[in-house]
């Protein structure tokens, strides 16, 4: 018995499961009605309006309604969609035991202490039918699943069997009217007894003619009837208390009871024996229910509910060579291409009860057969047993397969004609298809589990540790700790496996690492495949999700009831999973993998996919939005957002200013215009920047932005705009930045300052301003302390404002970049294709400056002037305090703000250039394109390291360029060193080359073997850089990487051989054979004399040692 779920509550009286959700009604012997989602195990919501016990319970088929009946004699009917109580049938006189739905008519039935039976019209709320005959309290009143027949269950010891067709004929015939249907219209059909005291239940098969009753006898019997008799069939002991409740399983041949002495019993109705008893330390059970459909079983106690199933209801299944096997209620059957099925072979499972389905637990058909056709099938049932099944290739049903078996608790196979058994001693045995052991391992593990993991290999787990096994080499070779493992799925490369546990999917590669954990599941995993571009899909209760390599994962479909995975198939541009029901019947579902298509075409750096499934849409959704927005790839986060608030967060995230600047022309809002002006500011856009601090009235910034672009018309008006708003301290500013000095000195002499006036005047030789007013004010003993003052201070210069970083003699109001923009690897990417890998998933982040030519034409041409109107009287009123003027509008795209002649962009950098004209390696590194030198690298030469090449590359590309100081405060100027060809100048050719080799050279006559080795190894580093400019060239390279080789292996050959001379003499002589053959000829003498003298001193060794 496998309990799923189990609350903690008051005694529980009754249970009534919801036919389609799953869903659950308990209730209480303290009057709360619970009902419980049990798949999600969680309260979804309580009820509490009846007084006193409530004892019958019943949810209705069709309808969002519930009944319930409890001591205070009251029926209610309930809505539980509105939650609450729609009205209240009244008519008992005692405690109401049970209630119960017609599942036809629109009847509710009602059981009580009063000794009657009432069935109700529920619609129109009125009673059609008292039932009368039991002399004692009514235990249980129950309709017949499809029959015209009610059955009910009585303290006086009988059983009764009630006809309705008359009643149904009647209500029909009459309009439902109640006034004339209170007669005999329901009849006793069969009185069973029996029981030697009172019945507390009684129960109708939904599929035969039998009936099961319990009684305070402490027995349950089973009876049969026909049309004209009943009578008792098989009286079943085994409690050893009053019986409270017993029912037939849905689906099973098996009766369900419970009892008071605290067990719940499982019995084989075909031998009327106790097959399974679980009982509870100190509660009693009151009431079952059974799930009409599912093959659930719910039992009350008095300290909550449980609910159970009898046994697993897996089905295992496996694809293999278009074949879908399938192994259910004893069948293993085929199943191809075109939904026939063929039963392949009866099953007789190796396990004691016979009367449930016994499902294997796992499924394994050889993938190494060549021949034959190879199934495992491993069975958890009595400790474990495994059968094979043999047949031919190419079996028509004319032979019966051949079948073998055995104990294990875990099996699998290894080679065409192996399969591992693990036993029930924990040994793994190695077995041929007779059934026999050719070998016999052992771990140092207690094994609970064993799965394939490929040719000669299994994983074995004791539930904490899971080792991987040759069984070849009878050696662990990896080792992982992990958990709970209960299924392991390879990809069909063999490159990853899927290890899943109840809850959650851990993605290991072939050396048992985890790449990828998925998330904690709340419902348990059921089953899991491979999609062969490398995503796992693995199904839960209720969905079918995915998880990739790099942890991303998401839900692919949701499904009405539980299904296990088989296999994906992609036929007609279509991807259908194969799955199989509980029911063991094969199901196909068209599946849409545009998601995770898209995430992992987004991981592996695939743009041109990225670029297909962007054009034919299918993505919606702000899921994906926030899972762009924190991959980093917000400009196609734009591709599929209609708001302009986040679509203009977007843009600015992916520096996008065209598309952030028409968002925000439509929004209109102070906050999205601080944000564009700052990112348009890093970008250098000074056009966008200007018009964004005007729509912000930000004037202290439009002040410095006229000053840095060297617009200073446009600043002296902002300096008439202060002083026409009588804004001293703007004023002020703008006069500092302008440099107007006469200006200033008449602010401070306005404003009270004339000291500091009067020095400003004396510093910039204003000579013309300080004979008159400013010394009248201060008089002669203040001039003549301020002129001491001046005379002692050292030598300085007067305070000019800073050169503008645009002369306005040049071209004006030009946009000029001040921010390398690093376009994404998808803008680079995107309209690429690499001729030799188009998938390469090498990364790319190239630096490129922006090209601002391709700005719109009409983009340069905004407001050349600021057209303040001066001449107006300040205005008053809310809004920006005091604005004396009116800031212009900047003109709508395409409208032209006057301005005459053409401004001309700035172009593409020479290192840009270079990046564009240049393919080989080192012109690319020289340029600054490192990525792209990587991948000519990777491609012409197969490197995969770069971290030795680090130093290389920053020598290269610093010499590319060179730095030449201007005068003081100026920014110095940056030269690029280019050929005559335009191509960057690389520092690395064959003289420089020969030089170094020279040195290398020297290095190995003078015996200095580790500065030979690494001379040698910068040279061969280096030659990946140099610039072949003919044939002989590149032949000259050609034999310098030989010789670079050769040297390389023999330094490290003689470095070896040094340190094993002391230790192990034969092996030195042995590597300085092999190195005496590397070298070139100048150094093998070298070599061979050392060789001839080693060997004199170890044969007069070996005479000494003989002569003592």
């Amino acid at each position: 018995m496998l309990v799923k779920f189990e609350t903690s509550s008051n005694r529980v009286k009754g249970i009534s499961f919801h036919p389609t959700r799953y869903w659950v009604l308990a209730s209480l012997h303290n009057g709360v009605i619970q009902l419980w989602d049990y798949n999600a195990q969680t309260l979804i919501d309580s009820y509490e309006e009846h007084e006193g016990p409530v004892r019958g319970i019943c949810f209705h088929k069709s309808q969002p309604l519930f009944a319930s009946g409890g001591d205070d004699n009251k029926v209610k009917i309930w809505n539980f969609k509105q939650k609450k109580c729609l009205f209240t049938l009244e008519g008992h006189l005692d405690y109401i035991r049970t209630v119960a739905f017609h599942h036809e008519l629109a009847w509710l039935m009602s059981s009580s202490d009063d000794q009657t039976i009432r069935i109700w019209n529920w619609q129109n709320r009125t009673c059609i039918a008292i039932l009368t005959g039991h002399n004692h309290y009514i235990m249980s009143a129950l309709f017949h699943p499809i029959e015209d027949m009610i059955i009910s269950a009585s303290l006086d010891q009988t059983v009764r069997v009630w006809d309705f067709k008359s009643l149904r004929q009647k209500f029909f015939a009459a309009g439902k009217s109640a006034d004339m249907m209170l007669g005999t219209d329901v009849v006793v059909k069969f009185v069973l007894e029996g029981h030697d005291r009172g019945v507390n239940w009684a129960s109708f098969q939904s599929s035969g003619q039998y009936i099961v009753t319990a009684a305070d006898d402490r027995s349950i019997r089973l009876w049969r009837y026909t049309e004209t008799k009943a009578w008792e069939v098989e009286v079943m002991r085994g409690h050893s208390n009053n019986v409270s409740s017993v029912i037939f399983h849905p689906n099973l041949d098996v009766i369900v009871s419970n009892s008071e002495d605290k067990s719940v019993r499982i019995w084989d109705m075909t031998r009327r024996t106790t097959i399974y008893t679980y009982k509870k330390e100190d509660d009693r059970f009151w009431v079952l229910a059974a799930h009409p459909s599912l093959n659930f079983v719910a039992a009350g106690s008095d300290s909550g509910m449980m609910i159970f199933k009898l046994e697993k209801e897996r089905v295992p299944g496996a694809l293999h060579k278009g074949f879908v096997y399938i192994a259910r209620a004893k069948q293993l059957k085929r199943i191809d291409d075109n939904d026939k099925e063929t039963v392949i072979a009866a099953i007789k499972p190796p396990c004691k009860k016979e009367v449930y389905l016994n499902n294997p637990g796992f499924m394994h058909v050889n993938p190494y057969g060549i021949s034959e056709i190879n199934i495992l099938l491993q069975y958890e049932q009595d400790g474990g047993s495994y059968m094979l099944f043999t047949f031919p290739k190419d079996w028509k049903g004319d032979v019966s397969p051949a079948v073998a078996s055995g104990q294990s608790i875990g099996s699998c196979f290894v080679s065409k004609d192996r399969f591992a058994i693990l036993t029930k001693s924990k040994e793994i045995l190695i077995m041929d298809f007779n059934n026999a052991s050719k070998k016999k391992l052992t771990v140092n593990i207690q094994g609970t589990k064993i799965f394939p993991a490929g040719l000669n290999k299994i994983l074995i787990t004791d539930g904490q540790e899971m080792l991987l096994m040759d069984i070849s080499l009878k050696e662990i070779i990896k080792t992982l700790k992990i958990e709970d493992a209960k299924y392991v799925i390879w990809s069909p490369n063999y490159e990853y496996v899927a290890i899943i546990s109840s809850s959650e999917t851990n993605i290991c590669n072939k050396d048992l690492e985890i790449v990828s954990k998925g998330p904690k599941e709340r419902d348990k995993i059921k089953s899991a495949t491979w999609d062969p571009c490398g995503v796992l899909l693995y199904s839960t209760a209720t969905h079918i999700k995915y998880l990739l390599i790099n942890a991303d994962n998401g839900i692919v479909c949701s499904m009405e009831v539980p299904m296990y995975l088989v296999s994906l198939q992609y036929k007609n541009n279509r991807k259908t999973i194969l799955a199989v029901d509980r029911a063991g019947k094969l199901v196909k579902m068209e599946i849409t993998s545009i998601e995770y298509r898209f995430k992992l075409a987004l991981h592996n750096k695939r743009y041109n996919e990225v670029k297909e499934i962007l054009e034919n849409g299918g993505l919606t959704g702000n899921a994906i939005v926030k899972y762009l927005q924190e991959r980093g790839f917000p400009e196609i986060a734009l591709y599929f957002v209609e708001d302009e608030k986040t679509k203009f967060n977007l843009a600015v995230q992916a520096g996008i200013i065209e598309t952030a600047l028409h968002c925000a022309t439509k929004l209109n809002d102070k906050e999205c215009w601080v944000k564009l002006g700052n990112e348009a500011l890093k970008q250098g856009n000074s056009q966008i920047v200007e018009m964004a601090y005007q729509k912000i009235r930000n004037l202290d910034r439009l002040s410095v932005l006229y000053l840095l672009t060297g617009n200073l018309t446009k600043l002296a008006k902002m300096q008439q705009i202060s002083e026409s708003r009588n804004d001293k301290m703007r004023l002020l500013h703008n006069t500092l930045l302008r440099g107007d000095v006469e200006k200033r000195i008449e602010l401070l002499a306005e404003t009270g300052q004339v000291p500091l006036a009067y020095i400003t005047a004396r510093v910039h030789n204003m000579t013309h301003m300080l004979n008159g007013p400013l010394e009248e004010s201060l008089g002669e003993q203040a001039v003549s302390k301020i002129e001491d003052y001046i005379s002692k201070l050292p030598q300085t210069t007067c305070l000019q404002p800073p050169c503008p970083v645009i002369s306005e003699s040049g071209t004006k109001d030009q946009n000029w970049p001040l921010k390398n923009l690093i376009t994404s690897e998808y803008e680079l990417k995107k309209n690429q294709v690499d001729p030799i890998n188009p998938y390469s998933m090498t990364q790319v982040t190239v630096q490129e400056v922006h090209n601002f030519a391709e700005e719109p034409a009409d983009a340069s041409n905004w407001t050349d002037k600021l057209d303040f109107d001066l001449e107006e009287p300040p205005a008053t009123g809310s809004g920006w305090e005091n604005t004396d003027f009116e800031v212009p509008e900047v003109p709508e795209i395409g409208q032209s703000s006057g301005v005459s002649g053409k401004n001309v962009p700035p172009g593409l950098t020479q290192q840009q250039k270079w990046v564009r004209n240049c393919t080989v390696a080192g012109e690319l590194v020289a340029a600054g394109a490192f990525s792209q030198a990587m991948q000519v690298m990777t491609r012409q030469a197969g490197v995969m390291n770069f971290a030795p090449l680090k130093n290389l590359f920053i020598h290269i590309h610093m010499s590319s360029q060179i730095t030449l100081p201007l005068v003081p405060h100026i920014k110095p100027l940056d030269l690029c060193l280019s050929t005559s060809n335009s191509k960057p100048i690389v520092p690395i050719n064959l003289t420089h080359l020969s030089h170094q080799l020279k040195d290398a050279y020297k290095h190995v006559t003078q015996a200095k073997f580790s500065e030979a080795l690494n001379a040698f190894t910068n040279i061969l580093q280096s030659i990946l850089f140099i610039v072949a400019t003919n044939d002989t060239e590149e032949t000259e390279a050609k034999e310098l990487i030989k010789i670079c080789v050769e040297y390389i292996s023999c330094m490290r050959l003689e470095l070896t051989r040094q340190e094993a001379t002391k230790t192990n003499p034969g092996k030195a002589l042995i590597l300085l054979y092999f190195m005496s053959s590397l070298t070139q000829s100048c150094h093998k003498l070298y070599g061979t004399s050392f060789s001839h003298n080693f060997c004199l001193q170890i044969q007069e060794l070996h005479h000494m040692c003989l002569i003592m």
